[in-house]
């Protein structure tokens, strides 16, 4: 059976074992406890036995003109276990715990070519879906 577990500083052993699709890169332990420690930070786990085979990471976004919104960030879910609505559970968690930050609504961004994960959030949606350009920014030592 798949439970979900949101992650917190005290139980971040949790991901010491997950499936290797379900994080883009390798996990660092200080980045993990920074996260984890972060006001204002999501992020929640579907657990099979004491394996992460699923995960999302959301933040909220306070604004000065407009009520805080919900940013999802991260969602994966390893391809043995897809097609099972852990995803769907897993967006289902961070939206409901949105919800309790204040944030009545969600951004998150996909490809235009994954199509499951566009089937998922158009489950979700109340506003029609819009095609935007997304720019990653370098800069500091490391650019």
């Amino acid at each position: 059976m798949v439970n979900l577990t949101q992650i917190t500083p005290t139980n971040t052993h949790l991901l010491a074992q997950h499936a290797p699709d379900v994080f883009d890169e390798a996990i660092d332990p200080a980045r993990l406890a920074a996260f984890a420690a972060a006001a204002g930070h999501f992020m929640a786990v579907a657990m099979d036995s004491d394996v992460a085979i699923g995960q999302i990471r959301a933040m909220v976004q306070h604004q000065p003109d407009a009520p805080p919104v919900l940013y999802i960030d991260n969602l994966a879910v390893t391809e043995a276990y897809q097609g099972m609505g852990i995803a769907r559970r897993l967006v289902q968690a961070a939206l409901a715990w949105g919800a309790g930050m204040g944030c009545d609504q969600a951004w998150v961004a996909t490809e235009l070519d994954n199509h499951p994960a566009l089937a998922l959030y158009r489950a979700f949606e109340s506003e029609p879906m819009e095609s935007v350009a997304c720019c990653q920014l370098r800069f500091g030592p490391s650019a």
